[in-house]
């Protein structure tokens, strides 16, 4: 009986192999051109097109177990390649003429807009990834603060792909509040409402020994689908306290011979609009924090009561 059971899964078994084609849409990892980042610039040669760069990864680069840090004379595991059109899909659609295969951005992390772009607009060059359903709605947006093609041309110490390091570098710069990452789902929202803003971080270029670096510094701002301005660190900071973003980060206040430090535990914050006489509306906002001293370089006692208020008073300033 146990023999017949067992011939009888045997022959299920082989028919369901050959009966089984596997997955008809699957595409083998070797024939894919993945690509990790994203930039978009005004081409100079064709001021009416978009010019993107597209950041691919050489697999054949990235060495088994490497954990993404890269010596000075190690290779680059990645290649920028550019293309020019009037839209952004024909730019997409002419990398056939320079690779093996489409583009396959279902892991692209980052898609970064040079400054130029951005004054004049993006929703022009952005409209294609809205529409394209391997667009991750989680990835991150960058604003050049000269042109996406630099930006994305420099390699990191700590990191062998720049697409990676920039997503990395704004998730730690969220946990500190001094800045906030913004996605797609982000710029669409703020593209279809009619009282909100839209904040991208700005990405700069900075010597440090000898070497350009990916600093982020500044966000910029936009009225409708146009950058008009930057906020620095400081209206960033309030930026974060009026929405609620801060989670994370350090204060620091003077205090008699030295300072207090102190970790921020978690934020919330509400604002209330009050109506004058003569119809001037203003907007009150609270804000309450949880705070814990992590470090102090003065010799005053700050653990008495007293001094614990001293310091609250003085970090509400």
């Amino acid at each position: 009986m146990r023999r017949r059971i067992k011939a009888v899964l045997c022959l299920v078994l082989a028919a369901a192999m050959a009966f089984s084609g596997g997955c008809a849409s699957a595409r083998e990892l070797n024939e894919l051109v993945i690509v990790m980042g994203i930039g978009m610039d005004v081409d100079k040669e064709a001021e009416d097109n978009v010019k993107l760069i597209a950041q691919i990864v050489l697999p054949q680069k990235i060495k088994s177990g490497d954990s993404g840090s890269s010596s000075g004379s190690a290779e680059k595991a990645f290649v920028n390649i550019s293309s020019s059109a009037p839209g952004t899909f024909e730019a997409v659609r002419n990398y056939t003429h320079m690779v093996t295969g489409k583009l396959y951005i279902s892991h692209n992390q980052i898609i970064v807009i040079g400054r130029e772009q951005a004054e004049r607009g993006i929703s022009r060059v952005l409209d294609f990834f809205v529409r394209a359903k391997e667009t991750r709605p989680t990835v991150s947006f960058f604003i050049a603060d000269t042109t996406a093609e630099e930006i994305l041309g420099v390699q990191p110490e700590l990191n062998m792909m720049p697409a990676t390091y920039l997503d990395k570098l704004i998730d730690a710069q969220t946990a500190n509040a001094e800045s906030f990452g913004v996605d797609l789902i982000d710029y669409v929202s703020a593209m279809q409402s009619k009282t909100l803003s839209l904040v991208i971080p700005i990405v700069r270029l900075e010597v440090n020994g000898g070497k350009e670096v990916h600093v982020l510094e500044g966000m910029a701002v936009f009225k409708e689908d146009r950058m008009i301005g930057e906020l620095d660190a400081t209206q960033i900071r309030g930026l974060l306290w009026i929405t609620g973003r801060v989670t994370g980060g350090a204060i620091n206040v003077d205090i008699d011979d030295g300072i207090a430090s102190l970790e921020i535990m978690g934020s919330t914050s509400k604002a209330e609009p009050e109506v004058s006489d003569d119809g001037k509306v203003t907007m009150r906002i609270s804000v309450s924090t949880d705070l814990r001293l992590t470090e102090q370089t003065c010799s005053t006692n700050l653990a008495t009561e007293e001094n614990l208020l001293r310091v609250q008073d003085l970090v509400k300033k």
